[in-house]
């Protein structure tokens, strides 16, 4: 951290050159949950501060929370303001997604184009339901196990003109999708296979 957090997180000159246009430095916001949770169990109130200091900047930061994010990195800006306690900064940004979502459940990558980010439209079902919009939830996981592949992965992306790993079974697609699944099912909800487990490809 820069400043006790104050600065937010530093980033090397590599990580500017590649990913600075199209990765918010507020996606940090996803990994301070972590620290608040030692703050609290380790009775750090440095750490807590730390979190509050980063919360600021990032919130603050130029190019944060933009509808016109890739879902994957705008949920990452989400669920860390959720866990955080900071839900009202995120919910009418989930809100907007809700309006945008498709009758199928799915929601467009980013601005402008009609293809879905797998991994990021799993991560907003589980937004969805850490806010409590369990239907808006619901749909996105209906959607993501209408494309689930035989193997029981996800590829990145979806649709005409997909560009975020549309060739390649991701497993960060899967992790999210699990962790959705598993808050829709604590929630009384459960899967409807498509696909017969004992055929699953390990």
């Amino acid at each position: 951290m820069i400043g006790g957090g104050s600065g937010g997180f530093h980033v090397d000159s590599i990580w500017t050159q590649r990913y600075s246009k199209t990765i918010p430095l507020s996606a940090h916001l996803y990994v301070l949950p972590p620290l608040q949770h030692a703050a609290e169990f380790f009775r750090k109130p440095e750490y807590s501060s730390a979190v509050d200091n980063c919360v600021e900047f990032y919130l603050n930061a130029k190019g944060g929370l933009q509808m016109g994010t890739l879902t994957h990195f705008l949920a990452y800006e989400l669920e860390g303001l959720i866990d955080l306690g900071h839900s009202e900064v995120a919910i009418p940004i989930l809100n907007a997604l809700r309006e945008q979502q498709a009758e199928n459940g799915s929601v467009r990558a980013t601005s402008g184009v009609s293809w879905v980010c797998t991994p990021g439209l799993a991560q907003l079902g589980i937004c969805w339901y850490k806010i409590g919009q369990r239907e808006p939830a619901d749909r996105a996981l209906n959607w993501l196990e209408t494309h689930q592949m035989p193997s029981g992965g996800f590829r990145g992306s979806y649709g005409e003109n997909a560009s975020y790993f549309p060739d390649v079974e991701i497993p960060w697609a899967a992790k999210f999708y699990l962790d959705a699944a598993l808050l829709r099912d604590s929630q009384g909800r459960k899967p409807q296979l498509r696909h017969d487990p004992s055929k699953i490809i390990v």
